[in-house]
């Protein structure tokens, strides 16, 4: 795997009237292993989200669960740079349109999984907290018109009756009252943004990746300081049904990340207020992002489900 980063000069482009993306010349070359633990990764993690889903949401499952028991037929891994860790598996993705046109051959692949499960004609739309995400939605869906794909676009959801076409819809937890009755046709997950978080709970090599809080002790008998040694490289505190970043804190002793991550003494507090809200955390461990002209980079890797051999 190699990281060219000579002459990267950000270039800024508008994208409709509501994104700006920068882009940088740099290429990532993937080795097979890689790839390979990649695609394991998105198995394990979606293997164990997707009993949670079907029982968690059995009163508004999406169209994929129902009718294939995957989450959604386009996922995103995000994750830190050389498989220093996961962060999460979205079923609820965005950013494919910009993706389409800064070169990434997603949409031939969409189409070709969408056809793989009979699916031709999609409508198309995006709820009140997505509106500013329709452009990039619509680059993706005249992309798949390209691919042969009859797409139709929703301008109102209300206006929607249940029962139509499998719809493509930009949606959240926020909107969730109003496309309920769109819910057994819609194809990506919408619930908390794109599914809970209670696949991350798990050992990797018998380590743990991410625990709830509750396994740690009782309010009463919190020993805040156990968490610090099961996570000496620093760790993070998510709602487990939470999206975005949400009361989300993190703690890492990382010099590069020491502005940025909260105190001790905030952590402890934050780790007390979460036990007495009732509200599930995650206490998952930190893995650090790259640290590049400025900013933080993670990757985030797209995957379509594959029917031949049920991937």
């Amino acid at each position: 795997m190699t990281h060219p980063r000579t002459s990267l000069c950000p270039e800024t482009h508008l994208f409709g009237a509501d994104w700006t993306v920068q882009s940088i010349p740099l290429s990532i070359r993937l080795s097979r292993e890689f790839i390979s633990w990649t695609e394991d990764e998105m198995m394990a993690l979606t293997k164990r989200a997707v009993p949670l889903y079907i029982v968690d949401y059995a009163s508004g499952l999406n169209l994929s669960l129902t009718n294939w028991s995957i989450p959604s037929p386009v996922v995103r891994l995000d994750m830190a740079p050389d498989c220093r860790g996961i962060y999460e598996l979205e079923s609820n993705p965005a950013g494919m349109g910009v993706a389409h046109k800064f070169g990434l051959p997603i949409a031939k692949q969409i189409a070709e999984t969408l056809r793989s499960l009979d699916v031709t004609r999609l409508a198309w739309g995006t709820a009140p907290s997505r509106e500013p995400q329709r452009e990039d939605l619509r680059a993706l869906m005249c992309a798949l018109a390209e691919e042969g794909i009859v797409i139709r676009e929703i301008t109102q959801l209300s206006e929607e009756r249940p029962g139509g076409e499998p719809l493509w819809l930009r949606a959240g937890q926020e909107d969730i009252e109003l496309i309920t009755p769109l819910l057994p046709q819609c194809l990506l997950l919408h619930q908390h943004g794109g599914g809970h978080k209670g696949y991350l709970e798990r050992k990797v090599n018998g380590k743990y990746s991410a625990v709830k809080l509750s396994h740690y002790a009782h309010p009463e008998y919190l020993d805040t300081y156990q968490i610090f040694t099961d996570f000496p490289e620093g760790f993070v505190l998510k709602p487990r049904e939470g999206w975005g970043t949400r009361n989300t804190h993190f703690f890492t002793s990382n010099p590069l990340f020491r502005t940025q991550t909260s105190s001790r003494i905030h952590i402890e507090r934050a780790l007390n207020i979460a036990h007495q809200s009732g509200e599930p955390y995650i206490v998952q461990a930190f893995a650090a992002p790259d640290r590049f002209a400025g900013n933080n980079w993670i990757w985030r890797v797209y995957a379509t489900y594959s029917t031949g051999v049920k991937r």
